[in-house]
């Protein structure tokens, strides 16, 4: 069995997310670098790209960039991924993940700012 193959039960999940993220991020008194750090280590740890996914580095429109390209997605079209958070937490190796799936379903590269 895969990394990838391995699905957490949906309880388990609300749990960690209560428990791990909800605290820091609706904690005012945190420097937003602070929440956004927790929130790549947790993204690290827990969710990983599928296999064959390649990420590169650039700047959109003036702003830092990740390309995802998942298996068998090919260039020509490309999907923008605009995350929420008030564009204030999070970043796009937290949502790495979720972008090579979307990648791989549509063909296409992800672009995540």
């Amino acid at each position: 069995m895969r990394p990838a193959d391995v699905r957490l039960p949906r309880p388990v999940v609300r749990a960690v997310v209560r428990g791990l993220v909800q605290p820091v991020m609706c904690e005012d008194r945190l420097p937003v670098t602070v929440r956004r750090r927790w929130l790549d280590v947790l993204a690290a740890t827990s969710t990983r790209p599928l296999p064959g996914t390649r990420v590169t580095q650039t700047v959109l429109a003036g702003r830092p960039c990740e390309v995802v390209t998942g298996p068998g997605a090919a260039g020509g079209a490309a999907v923008l991924h605009l995350h929420g958070g008030g564009f204030t937490t999070g970043s796009p190796r937290v949502y790495r993940a979720l972008a090579s799936h979307l990648s791989a379903a549509v063909g296409t590269p992800v672009h995540v700012l």
